[in-house]
């Protein structure tokens, strides 16, 4: 009797707690191969009296070349807690997880990367779009050559009791973008000068979970939430990595004599034109930054900027022998470009020809990560109706600033810089808390500082310039007939 009472309170306890059930066979290989397949299947004895499976891939492949499974049931659109203790002989990745054992093999998986120490991995992962008898849990061994050892497989229909899973994430008091309870790993980028590492915060998804947030020792590093479940033993750990990216410091300050110059952005010379570095055509985002006092631009996106001033004053450069940029890069894998075309219109509407520079990591000039890289490219092809500057490249995000172009030995002079659609305005100088007129037809008026702010609007010919102090403004005034024409305006 006192065993059945026994047996019931257990019973009722794990009813309470919610323990699900394992649905692996033999996950700890104690029973041999029971359960398991593949032709990575052997079993052996780690020398401790306990069964693991071990794998030696000899040369690498395709993932699923070398392969353990384990035949199950999963069930579509049910979320699963998925864990298993392995190591290895070196550092390498393998493809764990669970999917359908006939085609088309739809799966879901994660690529844990191992160490030399015997570790638990775990996961809370989603069936999504399949699901049925003749499933399996899987390890896909073979991209990589070494010495896998596998142990302990787990998989459990998530509960109240087992589920480790967070249901917020924050730095600083702000949910981490694109934030997910099955995302693991989190890379923030800090503004330039950032020494304090940020405050993390977790959330279990249940009450019975528990929270404890390491934080990094230092920027750059890495805060880990480790979670545990209400079951006392499953374990989630989320990782936050923080690095201050971009520049530690401003680009050098250019020494080219002005005359000499066209720039397109500097603090250091005027703009030679107004330039559009975000029109509509392009792919690639643009932030304005400042560091150490020196105004900078940070690209984003992978995939081509376009620098456009084709409605504004072109440039001719048949004087002009080099075009400057002063770069930075956070990396430099293999593969990433920065692929620079100089765009000539040729007194038409459109690109007539067009010149291509391609720097990367083994090209002169080059691409050095961690440093400016102040790049004098030496220009070739036909330059004097020069409308438009592309960049591509794949590199994720870089940075610009002192973008221009000159003679090292002469002036370009005034002669060399061809006026298109120049916008007319009186009286210019005008005087600061005054206004000023537009001639022709005008739907609406833009004021740029220098640095291409936007720092007033209008819809009329006449503008005022109340709340401009003294210096150098970029009119931009579209036309009824959609024209866009701009000009230089003096406020003294």
């Amino acid at each position: 009797m006192k065993t059945k009472f026994l047996s019931l309170l257990i019973a009722l306890f794990a009813y309470t707690l919610g323990f699900a059930q394992e649905l692996v066979t033999n996950g700890d290989f104690e029973n041999g191969t029971t359960g398991w397949s593949g032709n990575a299947l052997n079993v052996i004895d780690d020398g401790s009296g306990n069964h693991v499976n071990a794998a030696d891939v000899a040369a690498a492949g395709p993932a699923y070349n070398v392969n353990i499974s384990n035949v199950l049931t999963i069930t579509n659109g049910t979320s699963y807690v998925f864990s298993f203790d392995a190591y290895s002989d070196r550092n390498r990745t393998i493809v764990a997880g669970f999917g359908e054992n006939h085609g088309p093999y739809n799966s879901t998986t994660v690529t844990p990367t191992l160490t030399t120490t015997k570790k638990r991995y775990t996961y809370v992962l989603t069936a999504n779009g399949y699901g049925d008898a003749n499933c399996r849990v899987l390890f896909d061994m073979g991209a990589e050559v070494g010495y896998v050892a596998i142990d302990n497989v787990s998989l459990q229909v998530v509960s109240s009791s087992n589920d480790g899973t967070l249901s917020d994430l924050k730095v600083d008091g702000t949910t981490i973008p694109g934030f997910s309870s099955s995302t693991y790993s989190y890379s923030v980028d800090l503004p330039q000068g950032t020494t304090t590492v940020p405050t993390v915060t977790a959330t279990p998804t249940q009450a019975g979970a528990n929270a404890v947030v390491t934080p990094a020792a230092s920027v750059p590093g890495t805060t880990t939430v480790e979670v545990t479940a209400a079951d006392g033993v499953t374990k989630l750990t989320y990782n936050v990595s923080f690095a201050v990216a971009g520049p530690t410091g401003p680009a050098p300050t250019p020494t080219v004599a002005a005359p000499n110059v066209a720039s397109l952005y500097s603090d250091t010379y005027s703009p030679a034109t107004t330039a559009d570095w975000n029109p509509v055509w392009d792919s690639d985002n643009v932030i304005d930054l400042m560091i150490s006092g020196n105004n900078t631009r940070k690209i984003t996106g992978g995939g081509f900027l376009g620098i456009d001033f084709s409605g504004s004053t072109h440039l001719n450069l048949t004087n002009a022998t080099k075009m400057h940029m002063d770069v930075w890069v956070d990396a430099l894998n293999d593969g990433w470009v920065f692929n620079p075309k100089v765009v000539d219109f040729g007194g038409g509407a459109a690109e007539a020809s067009s010149v291509i520079y391609s720097i990367n990591a083994g090209t002169t000039p080059t691409l050095v990560p961690g440093q400016w890289n102040s790049l004098d490219i030496t220009l070739t092809g036909t330059r004097s109706d020069i409308a438009q500057v592309v960049i591509t490249s794949n590199i994720p995000t870089f940075y610009v600033d002192n973008f221009y172009f000159y003679n090292p030995t002469s002036a370009l002079g005034t002669s060399e810089v061809s006026a298109k659609n120049n916008l007319k305005i009186y009286p210019n100088p005008v005087a600061a808390n005054s206004s000023f007129n537009i001639t022709g037809n005008v739907k609406t008026v833009k004021v740029f500082s220098m640095n291409g702010q936007l720092v007033k609007t209008a819809k009329a010919q006449n503008v005022n310039t109340q709340g401009l102090s003294k210096g150098v403004y970029i009119v931009e005034a579209v036309q009824e007939d959609g024209t866009v024409k701009r000009t230089k305006l003096m406020v003294k």
